[in-house]
């Protein structure tokens, strides 16, 4: 399991090292406070530029599962952060 602290906007690369990144699928668990800022899931395409993925909001406390391919590079990207912002996501490589 792996753990990323969140409170600021940016990009958080989901790191993918428990399965060597051959892994069916992909959970993440997001917890603590929000405050104004959303997070959403946004994979990197081949020239390494963010794309949003479709249905990609996370809410807090609300477990995410994806099912990927061995070689999708992700990143949970949060904007409209706050001073409030205290974000954990915890995730896990499974399959």
């Amino acid at each position: 399991m792996n753990t990323i602290r969140i409170t600021g906007d940016g990009a958080y690369p989901i790191p993918r090292e428990a399965k060597g990144g051959n892994a069916d699928k992909l959970i993440i668990l997001p917890s603590g406070t929000y405050g104004t800022a959303t997070v959403h899931l946004n994979i990197y395409n081949g020239n390494g530029n963010l794309v949003p993925l479709d249905g990609g909001e996370l809410d807090v406390n609300v477990q995410r599962v994806l099912h990927q391919g061995s070689t999708l590079k992700i990143a949970a990207v949060v904007t409209g952060s706050d001073g409030t912002t205290n974000i954990v996501l915890d995730t896990e490589e499974t399959g």
